[in-house]
Order: structure tokens, then sequence, then C-alpha cells
């Protein structure tokens, strides 16, 4: 019956003067209200030709195209919940994870009323949290309200990167706090990375460990840093090393630190050794004078700066000498620089971009024009005479 309606329904739109076509109107309903809307069109015709099927098949056909797109997004959750579960059957019992994927299913028919799809709101967790909540209140039995909402949240881990062992897990109150207070002042790298630092906030939570927000100032991570990468893989520590760069460089507030030191009665945010600091921030400044105001192309220059303060600080902390007094030194000082830069980096789990060669260069510059009598450079591509 519902093949005949629809079949009905798309010749007599083509008699009509609108000039709309069932595919047309499938693909954008427009408002329930609007009489040229698919709703509209649809009372017209049952109206005229007595159908009483049409709005029954239409919303049959809406199901279906809804339906296969969550459903593609439901089969990829639930691979990935199998493929965990095998390598670590804690995370969730089968039937659990088959009563979240049944709940939403639910939910995304639910959703279809709406003409929306829980594919269209899942990378928008406010929006889709909120209909979630609307859809516990209004449908659904008790049992689908009860997995709802932790379906919710483990389809939000996984889209946000969250490894399985994590799903559920609840980052540090203090971290929350954190990551929302910055994420208000719009940093485009630490809100596309904050799903990382969230992620170690609640493993660190998990083993019972400090928190982020306690240490990231003036603690070392270090070690917690090293068990998190031998537990969840190397390729887990290249977002979260950026983001933990990132956060030096934003104090509480959201003011943006721009140097050791650069704000009276502000505390640094790293402290690297005090020759290091003058000369990463005076290559900052040289760095930065033939640019113009705008953020996006000074930013590159002091994330590099605060990766430099992290490494010069790393050697403090190790009880190393600093970058200042070897980066120009005999080949046995150089040497182990470079070999220093690779035990930091084996710390960290990923390869800062600290550019040694051009702070090298930059130093050279600073002596020359010492010997001169000349003050440090200022314009970027001045010469030492």
């Amino acid at each position: 019956p519902h093949a005949t309606s629809l079949r009905e329904f798309s010749a007599w739109l083509r008699t009509q003067p609108q000039g709309r076509t069932l595919g047309g109107l499938l693909d954008a309903p427009g408002n329930p209200d609007d009489p040229n809307g698919l709703t509209g069109r649809a009372n017209a015709f049952a109206h005229q030709s007595g159908d009483a099927l049409i709005n029954a098949a239409l919303a049959a056909v809406q199901r279906v195209r809804a339906g296969n797109v969550d459903e593609h997004l439901f089969s990829q959750l639930t691979k990935v919940m199998n493929d965990a579960r095998e390598r670590n059957p804690g995370i969730a019992q089968s039937t659990t994870v088959v009563h979240w994927v049944s709940a939403l299913r639910k939910f995304s028919v639910w959703l279809q009323h709406s003409n929306l799809t829980v594919a269209s709101l899942v990378d928008d967790p406010g929006a889709l949290n909120v209909r979630a909540e609307q859809y516990a209140n209004e449908g659904g039995d008790g049992r689908v309200k009860g997995s709802l909402k932790p379906a919710v949240e483990v389809l939000l881990d996984w889209r946000a990167g969250i490894d399985p062992s994590l799903f559920r897990a609840r980052p540090y109150a203090e971290d929350k706090d954190l990551l929302e207070q910055l994420a208000a002042e719009g940093d485009d790298s630490l809100n596309r990375n904050a799903p990382a630092l969230r992620q170690f906030s609640a493993w660190l939570r998990k083993f019972n460990r400090p928190s982020i927000a306690s240490r990231y100032l003036t603690g070392s991570m270090d070690d917690d840093l090293q068990e998190y990468r031998e537990k969840l893989g190397a390729d887990r520590l290249s977002k979260l090393a950026t983001a933990l760069s990132d956060l030096p460089r934003l104090a509480p507030g959201g003011e943006e630190v721009r140097g050791v030191g650069a704000r009276p009665g502000r505390p640094s945010t790293l402290m690297p050794y005090a020759d290091d600091a003058r000369l990463i921030d005076g290559a900052l400044e040289h760095e930065l004078a033939s640019l113009g105001p705008g953020w996006k192309e000074r930013k590159p220059f002091r994330v590099i700066a605060s990766s430099r303060r992290g490494f010069s600080e790393w050697l403090r902390r190790q009880g190393k000498a600093s970058i200042a007094s070897r980066v120009n030194g005999n080949q046995e000082q150089t040497q182990g620089l470079k070999d220093d830069f690779r035990a930091y980096k084996v710390a960290y789990g990923y390869s800062p971009n600290l550019r040694l060669n051009d702070l090298r260069k930059y130093q050279q510059v600073v002596e020359a024009n010492a010997a001169w009598g000349m003050q440090p450079p200022q314009q970027s591509g001045q010469s030492p005479v």
C-alpha cells in the first residue's frame, strides 16, 4: 500500500503548479505549517484523492532514509566496542552494548519525527544531550530511558577520540572547570585538543593521581605521561602533548602569557633556566618584529617559544645544562644537547618543533652584536654589524 500511495503522490505532484518533486520534498521537507512543504503537499493530496495512507507512507520513507545514516553510525560504535571488549572484556558486557545500541535506535526513531538524526547531532554534544533529555521525559519505556544516558555518553566519548577503556570515566572537577574556562576564550588549538586533556584527566582520576589543574603551572607530569603512554599507546599522546603545551600559554582567566615573567605580578607558567628564558624571549621578539599584529600569523612562533621553555624546564628538573650554555658549544656539548632532546621526546612521546638551529643562529647574532657594543637585534634579518 505504501508503494502505491507514493507513486500516486509523486504523479500528483507533477501536475501541481508548484513544480515540486517527491525527492525534492523528502530532501527539504520544510516547515510542517508550510502549505508548499512536504506535510502541506501530502495533506492537500490526501484531501483531493482520499488517500489516507500517504502520511504513513512518507513517515516510513523518512525513517528508512534517516535510519540508514544512524545505522551506519551505530554499526561503527558496535564494532569499536566489540574490538575493545576483545582486548579487555572488563570494559563492558556484550549485553550492555546491545542495550545501549537498542536505546540509540529507539531514540533515532523519535528524532525522525522532528526531521533529525543522531548522526546530525553527534558533533553538537549540547544539542544531542538536550534532545536525549526531551526523549527521556516524553517517550520510551523505562528500560530505554535508563540505557540512553550512558549510551549517549559512550557515543560522544567515542566521537571525541576517547580510548574505550575510559568511556564514561569522568575527569577531575577542577580539570573540567579549567577546560571550560579556557574554552570560553576561543583558543582553537586548545579547544581542538580538549578531548585529549579530558581523557588524560579521567585516567589520572581513575588511578588516583593528582589532577592536571593542580600541576600544569608548577608540577611535573613526566612519570604519569610515561605510564599513560605505555598503557594506551604512543599514538594517543600527540594531541595530549600539544594540549599540555598550550595550557601554559594561558593563565586562569584566559590571559595569554607572552613570555617568562612578562606580566608583573603574575607567576611564570614555566620555569626554564634564566639564561634560556632570556635567549628564548629575545629570539621570539626578534622573530615577531617583522610580522603583522594578527594572532594567527604570530601564533606558530609563540608555540615554538613555549615548547622551548618546556624543554628548558625539563633540562633544569633533570639536572642537565641549559640550552643557552650548549647550543653554540663544542662538539661534546652540542651532542649532549641533541641526546637530551631525544630523551625529552621519548619521555613525552612526541617531537615538538624547537628549531634549535634558529636559536643557535640568533645567539650568534646576539654575541656578535655584543662584541661590537650593539643592542640585541629587534628587526628580523638584521645583521650583526
